[in-house]
């Protein structure tokens, strides 16, 4: 079944002929011209529209993924949910996307030794795809990080994966079709 989404008019058109057209997405074919069946209504095939910044609504789905040698009492009660708001913020994305796992109490070794430390890995579609990204990203996240966990530069580590679409399911799917 297709996707419906709302645009507003083309610019060219005229508004009596497109105010409220509807188009029809269809995410699983590539195809994107498709005949008109009236004025109204066009029918364009391929992947979902995108944002301003270049990617689809559904696909701000962050995770971030905190392992540490810290035990669990070393973390305020709210450290996920801050965590979560500042990697949001850092990244560009909406904080209700945002998918937060913290593992205290682990067993690590980092640079030889045990002292405490974390290793935070970062997975994400379109925000983590350039050097140039990724070094504003990780400012933000030692900042927050040493602020809050009270750890020197060198006993933190920041791992950024470059996420495609179809790498991330979700409602029994990938992102592509989403």
């Amino acid at each position: 079944m297709p996707i419906r989404h709302r645009f507003p008019p083309l610019e060219a058109a005229s508004p009596s002929t497109t105010s409220g057209s509807t188009f029809k997405i269809k995410a699983y074919n590539r195809k994107r011209s498709v005949p008109c069946r009236s004025r109204s209504s066009v029918s364009v095939i391929g992947p979902r529209p995108r944002t301003d910044s270049g990617e689809t609504s559904d696909r701000n789905m962050p995770f971030i993924e905190l392992q540490t040698n810290l035990p669990a009492g070393a973390f305020s009660d709210d450290f996920v949910r801050k965590l979560s708001s500042s990697a949001a913020e850092a990244l560009g994305k909406p904080e209700d996307r945002m998918n937060v796992v913290v593992k205290p109490g682990l067993l690590m070794l980092m640079s030889g030794s045990s002292s405490p430390c974390v290793m935070l890995s970062v997975s994400a579609i379109a925000v983590t795809d350039t050097a140039d990204k990724n070094k504003e990203h990780s400012a933000k996240m030692f900042e927050f990080l040493t602020r809050q966990l009270g750890l020197t530069e060198d006993r933190i580590v920041v791992v950024f994966h470059e996420l495609q679409p179809h790498q991330v399911g979700k409602k029994g799917t990938v992102m592509s079709f989403l």
